[in-house]
């Protein structure tokens, strides 16, 4: 790819960890499914195959 790829590769990065820093902020995360167990469930032999991560957001409290 090189360093001339793209140049709002950097700017997207910094968006992104800011947009996932205010998640972890602002909201609890629950994992609605505790009987997942990634290290059994998660494969890979070609592709990767991944259980579903179903989530539950809850603002925090004050």
């Amino acid at each position: 790819m090189g360093s001339r790829s793209c140049l709002g590769r950097g700017l997207a990065w910094l968006e992104l960890r800011l947009t996932l820093a205010k998640l972890y902020y602002r909201y609890d995360l629950k994992l609605m499914d505790d009987e997942v167990e990634w290290h059994r469930d998660v494969a890979m032999h070609l592709l990767w195959v991944k259980p579903k991560l179903i989530t539950q957001v809850l603002p925090r409290a004050k």
